[in-house]
């Protein structure tokens, strides 16, 4: 069988996945990064962002350009969304992705340059 026809086995997900407990603050279970969003495209940031959200992640950023924040941010204010993708906020960025534990790269980056 193929790596992606093999079963997830009960026990390995056990160890991989956080325990929830009333112990744990929030971000402990999990902060996640999305890097993406522009002016033209901002649903796919918002869908990897509250696909995250609703598998346990307690934290997720979106970090986008400065034109699609507000987009996704009307879309679900669960999402914590930084207009932090553009030349003149990278030292911001890179402050903020050494804190999270995940990063997912692309989701409606589009094609600019910048």
């Amino acid at each position: 069988k193929q790596w992606y026809q093999r079963r997830v086995r009960g026990d390995l997900c056990k160890h991989i996945v956080p325990a929830l407990s009333s112990t744990l603050h929030k971000g402990q279970a999990g902060r996640i990064g999305i890097i993406g969003g522009c002016e033209e495209y901002t649903g796919a940031p918002y869908f990897a962002g509250i696909s995250a959200l609703r598998l346990g992640a307690d934290l997720v950023h979106v970090m986008c350009t400065p034109s699609a924040a507000i987009p996704i941010k009307s879309y679900c204010p669960d999402l914590m969304v930084m207009p932090i993708l553009c030349k003149d906020k990278a030292p911001q960025f890179n402050n903020w992705v050494k804190r999270l534990h995940c990063v997912v790269i692309g989701p409606g980056l589009g094609r600019d340059v910048e």
